[in-house]
């Protein structure tokens, strides 16, 4: 009985392993400037905090940029790819429809907060942990709970 238990309890580790291993730290090797905004598979975004700057803020609107890095957690955890996001928040607009574009050129897109699609999702956790990093204080708004 207490051999049967044993390998039960094995094998619910070892099993549970694998699982454990590929969830992503909360902050990349531990430091706290580069915390984790979002995931989606095996892909860990982490947002350099001290990258954070403020372009523009007037009576129109609040322009951010942030730097985020890309790791891929499974095949190459040691390799990493940077990109820089902008985000624009319209005074005007509800608090939910937000701008963003990647790289230092190119068209607006506008984000919706509380869209569904896994890469909106994604652009929305790295908005909302950029408004913090570069303004120093939260948003105010919370993502919609996700569903399996």
């Amino acid at each position: 009985m207490t051999q049967r238990i044993s390998a039960l309890i094995l094998s619910a580790l070892l099993f549970a392993a694998p699982f454990a291993e590929a969830a992503p730290a909360p902050c990349w090797n531990g430091d706290a400037d580069y915390p984790l905004a979002a995931e989606e598979g095996s892909a860990a975004w982490y947002l350099h905090r001290s990258s954070a700057r403020i372009a523009a803020n007037d009576a129109s609107a609040l322009v951010f940029s942030v730097d985020v890095f890309v790791v891929d957690m499974e095949n190459d955890p040691a390799s990493s790819e940077f990109h820089r996001w902008w985000f624009r928040k319209p005074q005007s607009e509800d608090p939910y429809t937000v701008y963003m574009r990647q790289g230092d050129g190119g068209e607006w897109s506008p984000l919706l907060l509380t869209s569904e699609d896994a890469e909106n999702r994604r652009a929305a956790r790295l908005f909302l942990t950029g408004w913090e990093a570069a303004t120093g204080f939260p948003y105010g708004v919370s993502l919609p709970a996700e569903t399996e």
